[in-house]
């Protein structure tokens, strides 16, 4: 018999005054019906002195058992002249880590989208770490951790929502946990819910490429 010892270090969040960072899991927007696929959120503005950082550096820690989708990584890196260009001048891929460079970061929320997938199941892995930094700054720096909640079962194990809620869009609007898996609601053809008209949104634009199924 062989038994392996797992250590885990869990960290707080470390916050700094220099920066504002949140990260977030969801399904991921091409593959919602796949539990081993989820697409990370991740926005982050600078709020220190002067209101501009030098190069700054996003560095992602996979959470045990995932890894980050190389194809979704390399669509980050756009033209300047791309309406979609925030900044991201390269990245770098090592082994549990992604790490993505700002030519600088100011007071405007800069957003992206990283799709993870998972290679090891773990019944219950634990939260890894986002931490943001200023190059030539080390002391301004912000590290946040997040998870990634697999919900797989039966029906009764995800969370529900009712029809109008579904169609009105909720689930953007719900805690990560809660929106990793849910149950679609049914109805018949003719049953009579409308459809409320689309919100506006007042998210940073780079939401605007995700699926709010």
């Amino acid at each position: 018999m062989v038994q392996a010892n797992v250590k885990y270090n869990v960290y707080e969040n470390s916050r700094s005054p220099t920066f504002d960072m949140k990260v977030r899991a969801y399904r991921a927007k091409d593959h919602t019906n796949q539990c081993s696929r989820r697409t990370l959120s991740i926005c982050v503005k600078f709020t220190g002195p002067g209101g501009v950082s030098n190069m700054a550096i996003v560095d992602v820690k996979m959470v045990t058992g995932w890894v980050p989708v190389k194809d979704s990584v390399k669509k980050l890196i756009v033209e300047k002249s791309d309406p979609t260009y925030i900044g991201i001048e390269k990245y770098e891929i090592d082994g549990s880590y992604v790490h993505i460079y700002f030519d600088q970061l100011d007071g405007t929320r800069k957003c992206f989208l990283l799709d993870v997938e998972q290679n090891i199941r773990l019944s219950s892995p634990k939260p890894a770490q986002v931490k943001v930094y200023d190059y030539y700054e080390t002391d301004f720096y912000l590290i946040v951790s997040y998870n990634i909640k697999t919900t797989c079962g039966t029906k009764e194990e995800l969370p529900y929502i009712s029809a109008e809620e579904y169609y009105n869009g909720v689930l953007v609007d719900l805690p990560v946990d809660e929106i990793v898996q849910v149950r679609v609601p049914f109805r018949q053809e003719g049953s009579g819910i409308v459809r409320p008209a689309p919100r506006q949104q007042t998210c940073p634009i780079c939401y605007k490429s995700m699926d709010n199924n």
